[in-house]
């Protein structure tokens, strides 16, 4: 049989047994994830945003008054005039004025006309 003494030991055992495992468990619940600590990507309010990647490279294409540009609008308006036999009176006289003027050297000019008549002529009018 046990005395007195012994059965508070015993508690005190248990107790001291049982608290430790609480405290360990709650040590354990407490400490934080170790993936939690790691940065996380992505973007942060306020944070610069990086700009777009630029486009692929192509060609240039030549979009000033040069004779390289003329020869270009000339020869779309000559498609255009292959392919729809009927063509607007102003339509026509624009591009042949334009093209006139890219011959003689007005490539401002001659450009300016050769565009609004692929534009007339695009659109049907």
């Amino acid at each position: 049989m046990r005395g007195p003494g012994q059965i508070l030991s015993g508690l005190a055992l248990v107790a001291a047994f049982t608290s430790g495992l609480t405290t360990g468990l709650c040590a354990q619940m407490m400490a934080p994830d170790p993936r939690a600590l790691r940065p996380v990507p992505g973007p942060w309010i306020g944070a610069p945003v990086p700009p777009p990647p630029p486009p692929p490279m192509t060609t240039p294409r030549i979009l000033n008054d040069t004779p390289e540009y003329c020869a270009e609008l000339m020869e779309s308006v000559e498609r255009i005039r292959n392919r729809m036999p009927i063509v607007s009176d102003e339509a026509l006289t624009l591009a042949n004025e334009g093209a006139h003027m890219c011959q003689i050297g007005h490539y401002r000019p001659g450009v300016a006309r050769l565009r609004t008549a692929l534009v007339m002529m695009r659109r049907g009018k």
